[in-house]
């Protein structure tokens, strides 16, 4: 991840919080000639859309919700491209902003399509301090997105079609147990 990370080799948005999340998951010190994480938060930061996703896609706005959640708190200034430009991006509403666009795009059953795009966000929201189970944003008609995931889940206790959905729905239940803890 550094040598990718610190040469600027990050394809999209998804490889750049998927750098963020593996750098701080472990507590490491970052060090970089050039770049340092909070460069990297400044750069994920920038590519968050005015409608508040991350590549208008659910799963690459979750990933990137994760990444910011360590960062919680934190202002940076960026400068412009004239000297009187300053711009500051608040990584607290950067989340809330996140959080929204997943509140505009969940279905009318509260979930997100699938089983992955539904886990990823209930991580999210966990990692943001939204209760998915029962926040009004996140529940219609007495169901919840957490109500969704828990009805996919088959007889033999797997989730959806293959190895993936389980392993992804058994992760977001954790996580969401974990945060209500």
């Amino acid at each position: 991840v550094a040598d990718c990370t610190y040469n600027n080799n990050l394809a999209d948005v998804s490889d750049l919080s998927g750098a963020i999340l593996a750098l701080c998951s472990g507590e490491y010190e970052v060090k970089g000639k050039n770049t340092t994480i909070d460069d990297l938060v400044v750069r994920l930061l920038l590519n968050q859309s005015s409608n508040g996703s991350f590549g208008n896609d659910i799963i690459t706005t979750s990933e990137s919700i994760i990444a910011l959640s360590f960062f919680e708190g934190n202002i940076y200034e960026v400068k412009g491209d004239y000297k009187t430009e300053v711009y500051y991006y608040d990584v607290n509403n950067a989340i809330l902003r996140g959080v929204n666009y997943l509140q505009g795009a969940k279905d009318q059953e509260c979930g997100y399509g699938n089983i992955k795009s539904t886990a990823y966000a209930i991580m999210a929201l966990d990692s943001a301090g939204v209760d998915c189970d029962n926040d009004p944003g996140f529940t219609l008609n007495g169901k919840s997105t957490l109500d969704w995931l828990l009805m996919k889940q088959n007889e033999d206790g797997s989730f959806g079609e293959n190895k993936e959905d389980t392993a992804l729905a058994v992760c977001a239940i954790v996580s969401h147990i974990r945060a209500m803890q």
